[in-house]
C-alpha cells in the first residue's frame, strides 16, 4: 500500500492522501498483535512522521531506537519521529549510533552500492540534527565526513541525486555565520551542477554579511546562470533542485536587499522564500536546512519589527518544535516588546534547547548585522 503512493501519504496541510487512514489502520493493528516487530514499526514511523501528529510514532521510535542495533537504517528511523517532536539531541545520538553501526559492517563487507544513499543520509542528518540544536562542531565534522565517504563513482554515476548531500558543508557554515571560511572553500567539479549553484548562494550571503553588496549581487547572477543548466532530474531528497535553489535565490537577494538599505522588498522576498520552503514536499532533513524564517525574524528583529518577528517565530516553531534558534529569537522579541511575563516564561525551554550548543548567537541566524 505505502509503495502505491511513495513519499506523498499526507498533503502540506496534514490531510491525508490516497490510502493513509487504511495504512496507519493495518500498521496498527500489526503494532498491537507484534508489537516489537522491526518492519511494522519501521513503517509507522514512515506513515505518521509527516502527519499533524507526529508524536503518535512516539512509542514506535522508542521501540525501534535499540531493537535491531546492527542494523543501521533501523538505528537511524526513530530520528525521524524525534525531528519532528523537537527531540533534536536525542536524532542526532540516533545518528551518530546509526553512522557507527554501519561503519563496523561496512569493516567486515562491501557495502552494496545503492546503500552509499542510506549511509549519507545517516550523517546528513547528524548534521541538521546538531546545527538545530547549535552545535557548530559536530555539525561541520558530520558534513565534512560526507565530502570524505561518499564514493567518487558513486557521487559520478549518480550526480543528479548525489549531489544533493554534498553542499551540506556550505549550509552548516551559513548557519554559523562563518563567512571567510564559505569564501575560501574549493570551486566543485563543472558537472557538479548543484553543489555549484548552492556555493554561490553560500557566497552571496557571505559577502553580504559582510557588507559588499556587489559581490553579493555577482555571486547570484552566477548562481542564476548554474541553475539555468540544471535539468528535471536533479533532485535535493524528494524535491526538485530547481524549487530549492527558488529558495535560495530569494533569500540570498533578500540578504542583499536588507543589507542595501530596502528593507521592505527584502522582507517581501524573504516572504516569498518561506512560502516556497512550506510548499516543498515532506522530506527529513527538510529539503531546505536553515528554515528561512530564522533569517526573516532576525533581520525584522534588526529593523525594530518586534511584533512581526514574534508572529515569525512563533509560525517557524509550530513547523520546527523546540527549535534552538527560534526559542532564542521569540524570547528576544518578546523582551523588546516589554511582554517580560511571556519572555521569562520561556526561559526553561530557552536553556535546555542550548544545552549541547557549542555557540551563543545574539540572535536566530547570523545575518543579523550585530552577529559576529
Amino acid at each position: 500500500l505505502m509503495n502505491l503512493q511513495p513519499w506523498d501519504l499526507w498533503t502540506g496541510e496534514g490531510v491525508p492522501k490516497g490510502r493513509t487512514l487504511e495504512i496507519l489502520a493495518v500498521l496498527e493493528q500489526t503494532l498491537r498483535k507484534a508489537p516489537q516487530h522491526p518492519g511494522a514499526n519501521h513503517f509507522y514511523i514512515h506513515a505518521i512522521e509527516a502527519s499533524p501528529w507526529p508524536e503518535k510514532g512516539l512509542p514506535a521510535a522508542e521501540r525501534l531506537k535499540n531493537l535491531v542495533p546492527g542494523s543501521g537504517h533501523l538505528v537511524h528511523m526513530p530520528s525521524h519521529i524525534f525531528i519532528r517532536t523537537g527531540r533534536y539531541a536525542v536524532a542526532a545520538d540516533a545518528n551518530e549510533r546509526a553512522i557507527k553501526a554501519d561503519e563496523a559492517y561496512f569493516a567486515k563487507a562491501p557495502p552494496p552500492e545503492f546503500y552509499s544513499i542510506y549511509f549519507l543520509h545517516n550523517i546528513h542528518f547528524l548534521a541538521y540534527s546538531a546545527m538545530m540544536e547549535g552545535r557548530y562542531e559536530t555539525a561541520l565534522k558530520a558534513a565534512r565526513k560526507i565530502e570524505q565517504k561518499v564514493p567518487a563513482k558513486f557521487l559520478k554515476d549518480y550526480v543528479e541525486i548525489a549531489d544533493g548531500f554534498m553542499p551540506t558543508t556550505l549550509h552548516v557554515m551559513i548557519r554559523f555565520g562563518k563567512w571567510q571560511e564559505i569564501l575560501s572553500e574549493p570551486e566543485p567539479e563543472d558537472w557538479r551542477l548543484f553543489s555549484r549553484a548552492e556555493r554561490h548562494f553560500a557566497r552571496s550571503v557571505a559577502f553580504s554579511a559582510l557588507g559588499k553588496t556587489e559581490q553579493a549581487r555577482q555571486e547570484i547572477q552566477h548562481m542564476d546562470q548554474v541553475t539555468q543548466s540544471l535539468t528535471d532530474e536533479w533532485m535535493m531528497g524528494n524535491n526538485s533542485a530547481k524549487e530549492v535553489l527558488g529558495i535560495a535565490r530569494k533569500m540570498a537577494e533578500g540578504e542583499l536587499l536588507f543589507r542595501d538599505g530596502k528593507p521592505d522588498k527584502a522582507f517581501q522576498l524573504l516572504r516569498q522564500a518561506v512560502a516556497l520552503e512550506e510548499n516543498l514536499s515532506y522530506d527529513e532533513p527538510p529539503g531546505w536546512m536553515q528554515p528561512v524564517r530564522h533569517a526573516l525574524g532576525a533581520l525584522l528583529m534588526a529593523d525594530g519589527r518586534y511584533q512581526e518577528a514574534e508572529t515569525v517565530y512563533r509560525a517557524d516553531l509550530r513547523r520546527h518544535p523546540k527549535n534552538a534558534w527560534s526559542l532564542l529569537g521569540l524570547q528576544q522579541s518578546l523582551e523588546k516588546q516589554q511582554k517580560l511575563d511571556e519572555a521569562i516564561a520561556l526561559s526553561t525551554q530557552v536553556k535546555k534547547a542550548w544545552a549541547k550548543a557549542d555557540v551563543s548567537p545574539v540572535a536566530s541566524c547570523y545575518c543579523h548585522p550585530d552577529a559576529r
